[in-house]
């Protein structure tokens, strides 16, 4: 994207840091503990890791199922009909956020099942083992629409490293000493908040059944988890790894910033990444948003933050 085309992006003034997605997603954590604000980023992050010919095609349709478009005045305003002809890629990409901050359920479904398990991500398999490895690991046992169509991507990884020569255990260690970013790397379900040594836990509770029964349940959750000093095995203490935890607190020397604020900022960094805005710019966008601006280093490191979940 050229000089001339990313300014004319920043005339027309969408991609603020005050803007609706970005607010949209502080009020939505606001009174979330970490563990539940950084599930509900992800979210977010999936949403821009979208294919963009899919979303695309899915607008083709939305544009001409919706008749009245007054109704939808964040989607359809002059400012996005003046970006369709600046950049079409971008327009796409930033209209799919605006519209979802329109249909945006009025809760994130954050809930999980009672169960304490470290997962780890396919795609860390196959950068790590090869793809024929992955493949006798985990579909060769399985039918044969499951290898083709690859519908078990998640395993748990204290059983894997059973299956895994020692050799191939080492070769997962090293990778994930050499990154910086630790257990962020991978697409793991954890319901124990690993990051700031908690004991919160995501648990379904069926209210169809009895209260003595609802009682009895979480008592018994309570019970496997009272001795504080307690904490669920992870991949780190499986593999003996004492891993890097990237500190957020760091955007400016006098103003700490609540977790929501910070994972927002980092939402608004990667989209104006995607819009080819340079961190001069990115700096202008904070000091207009806070009143105080934030380090180039820091704009890099939240980028890069962003894209371990990508």
């Amino acid at each position: 994207m050229g000089r001339d085309k990313r300014q004319s992006i920043i005339n027309l003034d969408l991609l603020t840091r005050s803007n609706g997605i970005y607010k949209s997603f502080e009020e939505r954590t606001e009174s979330l503990n970490k563990t539940e604000i950084f599930k509900i980023f992800r979210g977010e992050l999936s949403q821009r890791a979208k294919d963009l010919n899919s979303i695309k095609q899915w607008q083709e349709v939305r544009d001409m199922s919706i008749e009245d478009k007054e109704n939808y005045s964040l989607i359809y305003n002059k400012e996005f009909e003046k970006l369709k002809v600046i950049d079409i890629d971008f327009y796409s990409y930033y209209n799919n956020l605006m519209e979802k901050v329109i249909l945006q359920p009025l809760t994130d479904s954050i809930n999980k099942k009672y169960s304490v398990t470290t997962m780890i991500d396919e795609p860390i398999l196959l950068k790590v083992l090869g793809k024929k490895r992955v493949d006798e690991l985990l579909y060769d046992d399985f039918p044969k629409e499951i290898q083709e169509n690859k519908g078990f991507p998640y395993l748990d990884f204290e059983h894997f490293l059973t299956l895994l020569e020692k050799e191939e255990a080492l070769k997962i260690k090293k990778h994930i000493k050499l990154n910086p970013f630790g257990f962020r790397t991978m697409a793991h379900n954890h319901v124990i908040d690993d990051r700031d040594l908690t004991n919160s836990l995501f648990v379904e509770i069926d209210f169809s059944k009895p209260i003595e029964e609802i009682e009895e349940f979480i008592k018994l959750i309570k019970d496997d988890f009272k001795d504080k000093t307690k904490k669920p095995t992870t991949m780190y203490n499986l593999l003996g790894i004492k891993h890097k935890k990237l500190e957020l607190n760091t955007l400016g020397s006098t103003n700490r910033k609540t977790t929501n604020q910070l994972f927002a900022d980092i939402l608004f960094i990667f989209d104006c990444y995607k819009a080819k805005y340079t961190q001069e710019d990115i700096q202008i966008e904070f000091k207009n948003h806070y009143g105080y601006g934030i380090k180039k280093e820091n704009i890099k490191k939240y980028f890069d933050y962003s894209k371990e979940f990508l």
